[in-house]
C-alpha cells in the first residue's frame, strides 16, 4: 500500500458528512470520478494527518457497491468517544493499492458518538479555630480531555451559579482517563467552589458535567 499526495489527475472526496441515529453512525460523501473503492481510517481523538501512521492494518476497504447498498458507510456505535474519520480516495495500480492524501481535509471529519460524562468532587477539610479551610478538586473522566474544557469558580457567601459569578480559575493540566486529583489549596470558611464547563457558555456542550 502506497500513499501519494493529491495531484490534478486524481479525484477528490468531498461533502463528507456524519449522521447519528440512535446507535447507528452513517458517513456519506461525494465520490471521486471513475473510482469504485475508498479506504476508511478511524482513530480515537483528533490528530493531524501528518501525525498518523496509515498502513494496511488500520484502514478498511469500502466499495461503491457497499455504499449504494447501505446509503453510505454505516457502523454501530459501541461507546461514547470522539473519533476522526478519513476517507481516502484509492486506486489500484498493477499489484499495489494507492491511497490519495488530500491536503484540503475535505475527506476528514471528527465525530463525537455521544456526550461523555465528567464527574467532579470537592473535598473540604475545615481547620479548628481557623478562618480558612482546605479544598481539593477531584475530576473523573472516561476519555482524555483538555484542561481548557473545565474551570472552577470561587464565591463568597454562596455557591456560584455560573462562570461569571465569582472569581474564575483555569485548571493547570489536561485530564487523563480515570481519577484526576488536584493539589489542595486554602480558601475562606465562607467561600464556596464549583466546577463549570467553559463551552457551555457558547450555547451547548459536548460533555455532561455532574457533581459526585
Amino acid at each position: 500500500m502506497e500513499i501519494r499526495e493529491l495531484n490534478a489527475e486524481d479525484g477528490r472526496i468531498t461533502d463528507l458528512k456524519a449522521e447519528i441515529d440512535e446507535n447507528i453512525l452513517t458517513l456519506t460523501w461525494r465520490w471521486q470520478r471513475n473510482s469504485d473503492i475508498v479506504y476508511i481510517f478511524k482513530q480515537r481523538n483528533s490528530k493531524n494527518i501528518d501525525e498518523i501512521n496509515i498502513n494496511e492494518k488500520n484502514v478498511k476497504l469500502y466499495t461503491k457497491d457497499e455504499y449504494r447498498e447501505f446509503n453510505g458507510y454505516v457502523e454501530k456505535i459501541r461507546d461514547i468517544n470522539e473519533y476522526k474519520f478519513i476517507v481516502f480516495p484509492a486506486k489500484e495500480e498493477k499489484l499495489d493499492v494507492i491511497l490519495i492524501k488530500q491536503l484540503d481535509e475535505d475527506n476528514q471529519i471528527t465525530v463525537c458518538t455521544g456526550k461523555p460524562e465528567i464527574i467532579y468532587d470537592i473535598a473540604e477539610h475545615k481547620k479548628l479555630f481557623s478562618k480558612m479551610k482546605n479544598v481539593q478538586l477531584i475530576i473523573f473522566v472516561d476519555i482524555p480531555i483538555s484542561k481548557d474544557t473545565l474551570c472552577y469558580v470561587k464565591k463568597k457567601g454562596a455557591y456560584p451559579t455560573g462562570i461569571d459569578d465569582g472569581l474564575k480559575f483555569q485548571f493547570p493540566a489536561n485530564f487523563h482517563v480515570g481519577k484526576n486529583e488536584m493539589q489542595s489549596f486554602e480558601i475562606g470558611k465562607d467561600e464556596y467552589i464549583k466546577v463549570f464547563l467553559n463551552d457551555a457558555q457558547k450555547g451547548g456542550s459536548k460533555y455532561i458535567l455532574k457533581r459526585r
